[in-house]
């Protein structure tokens, strides 16, 4: 999946994001990751992962998998930037930014309930 920079509006200030694939070791899911940051400061980034199993690369065991099973095994849907605008608000909902000085912000997002977690995973 080849990065690309795009840009996102929410409650009047705009923000630079980016999704790209996110490899964990010891794991056989997929994830991706949402890194955003305000338009003007790029040192404060919120970095954002959340499951994405990609269909490419599942495609033998997505295929073998029963169809009425498929959403309950991998997570298919792609992020789109209704979901992007949601993490934003989330994220500012809990603090961030949360200083000039703050640099990097890690959460997981759970696409389901539509909320942000303490990241615990690198």
């Amino acid at each position: 999946m080849k990065s690309k920079l795009r840009k996102i509006s929410v409650s009047g200030l705009t923000f630079n994001y980016v999704i790209s694939h996110e490899t964990r070791l010891k794991e056989d899911i997929g994830y991706l990751r949402i890194t955003v940051w305000p338009f003007d400061n790029k040192s404060q980034k919120l970095i954002v992962t959340t499951r994405f199993d990609d269909p490419w690369l599942n495609f033998g065991p997505l295929i073998s998998c029963p169809p009425e099973k498929a959403h309950e095994i991998f997570e298919l849907r792609p992020i789109t930037p209704a979901e992007v605008r949601k993490v934003i608000e989330s994220a500012q909902e809990n603090g961030w930014p949360a200083s000039a000085k703050s640099r990097e912000t890690l959460f997981e997002w759970d696409r389901d309930g539509q909320k942000l977690f303490p990241c615990t995973a690198s």
